[in-house]
């Protein structure tokens, strides 16, 4: 199955979910289209996230392939984010999304929880390369304890708790 804007060869125009032979899809800015994806996870409900990078967002997607919400976008406030490149999601629902840097005045470096519904609940993490500080965060992952696992340019993988900052 595809999932995308303009994947089915001869289909009409918008998103849609494509089966069979289906064909590169045309990036875009708008509900449910992608610029550079690169974290995908499913939730127990069978709902599709997507770190959609380069329009600084993740966006969400029924099983079926149909967009349902979108949050996120460019800066370095809270709920902001920069070039989001993985997700994890915990078996509560809440949506872990690694926060990356642009190189100029956003450089978020942080790990963003939101829950379901895409509104931010916290953050782990700041700009650095200590411990308890993060690179350039590109893998996440969370265990059933909700320890997340995070990886980033300095060659290392951190362990952070909500409870706690660092381990």
């Amino acid at each position: 199955m595809s999932i995308g804007w303009d994947v089915i060869p001869g289909g009409g125009t918008g998103l849609e979910v494509c089966t069979t032979s289906c064909k590169t899809g045309v990036s875009g800015s708008g509900d449910g289209q992608l610029d550079s994806p690169q974290g995908i996870k499913v939730d127990t409900n069978g709902v599709i996230h997507v770190a959609d990078t380069n329009n600084n967002r993740v966006q969400k997607y029924n099983p079926n392939g149909s967009f349902l919400l979108k949050f996120g976008t460019l800066g370095n406030g809270d709920s902001n984010l920069v070039y989001p490149q993985d997700i994890a999601i915990n078996p509560l629902g809440n949506i872990y999304v690694t926060d990356y840097t642009d190189g100029g005045s956003n450089q978020n470096n942080r790990i963003q929880r939101f829950n379901s519904d895409g509104n931010r609940i916290n953050q782990v993490g700041d700009s650095g390369s200590g411990n308890g500080q993060l690179s350039n965060p590109s893998g996440i992952a969370v265990d059933e304890s909700g320890n997340i696992f995070a990886s980033d340019s300095q060659s290392r993988i951190q362990k952070f708790s909500f409870l706690s900052t660092v381990n």
